[in-house]
């Protein structure tokens, strides 16, 4: 991942075919913000009581997904997205002859 991130702002990154590039990154990007966003959502309605949790849940690891990890993965993806969208607006600009 962190290469993929890389080759939107290295002049390496041009090597990579451009559509590869960006299906990689916006694929990254929704993914993780959805995989966090999902898991802040269930998470929450387990822990307001909306959504039943198992007996043996670990509520130490329960409280460290849902105020860490989750958040976490939203705001990678978040990232990756800004970043797809930038590389997406600068080959772009490239293309058309712009600086």
């Amino acid at each position: 991942m962190a290469l993929v991130a890389l080759a939107t702002v290295r002049s390496w990154g041009r090597v990579v075919f451009r559509r590869v590039l960006l299906t990689t990154t916006w694929g990254l990007g929704v993914g993780m913000a959805g995989y966090g966003a999902l898991g802040m959502i269930i998470d929450g309605l387990r822990a307001a009581g909306v959504i039943g949790v198992p007996e043996s849940t670990d509520w130490t690891a329960f409280r460290w997904h849902l105020l860490l990890w989750d958040p976490w993965w939203l705001l990678g993806g978040v990232l990756f997205v800004a970043a797809a969208r930038d590389f997406q607006r600068r080959s772009r600009d490239r293309r058309d002859g712009a600086t």
